[in-house]
């Protein structure tokens, strides 16, 4: 079976023209976060597939309510970004230790 790279493939814009994926990376990195989200919610808002994918990324499923929560947090430690989802006992205790140790 043949594999085709599609990733570099230009994207059609609605005038017509095309886009290719560094171009449309180059425009992301641009903008302000504030206008990054205001358009990633549009989008969820308007394209079902997208919001679903969304939320594998940016929710997890909490506690034995059920409760939705943001994926991604900060550790208070270490201020590194980690996904609430995986276990981190091990690492956030050997962060306090190293820090009493001191």
């Amino acid at each position: 079976m043949e594999v085709i790279d599609l990733t570099n493939l230009p994207i059609s814009d609605d005038e017509g023209g095309s886009v290719s994926h560094e171009e449309l990376e180059n425009a992301v990195y641009g903008m302000t976060e504030a206008r990054l989200r205001k358009v990633v919610i549009r989008l969820a808002d308007r394209i079902p597939a997208f919001r679903r994918a969304l939320v594998k990324e940016a929710i997890v499923v909490s506690g034995k309510k059920r409760k939705a929560v943001p994926r991604w947090d900060i550790c208070a430690n270490c201020e590194e970004e980690y996904d609430v989802s995986d276990e981190r006992e091990e690492e956030v205790l050997m962060q306090i230790l190293s820090q009493k140790v001191v």
